[in-house]
């Protein structure tokens, strides 16, 4: 009888010790498994936990640098445009064609230097101290051509955009490659807006060696005050002449080729006669 409970006092403690192992099991597993910091701020697995602090603080630092780099850039605009728009002008005409050099987009880099010789060399014949006649025709005409060109492949490539976006992209794909709208959009976007700005460069060129800043010009009845070529329109004085080149009159009265004082006056932005003091 005595072995018999001593036999049963030891299975009921067996089976007590094995219960309460299975019961602690998960809990061990649990905390084995689980992610905790060490001691030292590691994870067991070696990598550092986040720090929520330290993300606060990176995204208003950024905030901070963004609205900070806003307000310099107004300053700087501000008080030194000529040295802003230069800049960015330089920026805006050398750093596509960096990266495309990286990327490998050989068509967009042979566009880009076929455009930057011709306007390089108009910039080089603005800069002289000594202004051709036919400068400013030729410079007006060529960012004229540029700005109709610009135009005319944006426009066709944001049409060809609406219609892949409502089905055609089918149709397209069997006519051009694809991405071939996004192309369109990039060159009419970029080269108008860089001759915008080269325009600018061109006019302000133009500007110090002629009129005000510079040498006068001399205007007369029948001789154009910038090419000095003869005027053979003169329909502002009533007479209807088809075949010529169109003349225009300013409010000084003095009158200009429409092609040779558009030159001068760079679509606008140089709003001063040129033979006037």
């Amino acid at each position: 009888m005595a072995s018999n409970a001593t036999a049963s006092g030891l299975v009921s403690h067996a089976m007590a010790q094995n219960s309460s192992d299975h019961g602690a099991g998960p809990g061990i597993s649990h905390h084995h498994h689980g992610i905790h910091p060490g001691q030292n701020g590691v994870n067991p697995d070696g990598t550092v936990p986040p720090n929520p602090a330290l993300a606060v603080l990176l995204v208003y630092g950024i905030l901070f640098l963004m609205v900070g780099a806003q307000a310099a850039l107004f300053l700087w605009r501000k008080k030194h445009q000529r040295s802003y728009d230069l800049v960015t002008l330089i920026g805006l005409w050398l750093m596509p064609p960096m990266l495309c050099v990286q990327l490998k987009f050989w068509r967009f880099l042979v566009v880009w230097l076929l455009y930057s010789t011709v306007t390089a060399y108009l910039l080089s014949l603005c800069a002289r101290p000594r202004l051709e006649l036919s400068t400013p025709r030729r410079v007006y005409s060529w960012f004229l051509g540029v700005y109709k060109a610009s135009k005319l492949i944006g426009v066709v490539g944001y049409i060809m955009l609406l219609m892949e976006m409502l089905g055609g992209s089918v149709l397209l794909r069997l006519l051009f490659p694809q991405g071939f709208c996004i192309d369109l959009i990039w060159y009419g976007v970029y080269f108008g807006v860089l001759g915008r700005d080269c325009a600018e460069v061109a006019s302000d060129r133009m500007a110090s060696s002629m009129g005000f800043q510079g040498r006068q010009l001399v205007s007369t009845v029948n001789n154009c005050g910038i090419c000095n070529n003869e005027l053979k329109d003169f329909s502002h004085l009533g007479d209807q002449q088809d075949g010529n080149e169109r003349v225009l009159q300013l409010s000084c009265k003095h009158c200009f080729h429409d092609q040779c004082v558009r030159g001068w006056t760079m679509v606008g932005k140089k709003d001063t006669c040129p033979c006037c003091k």
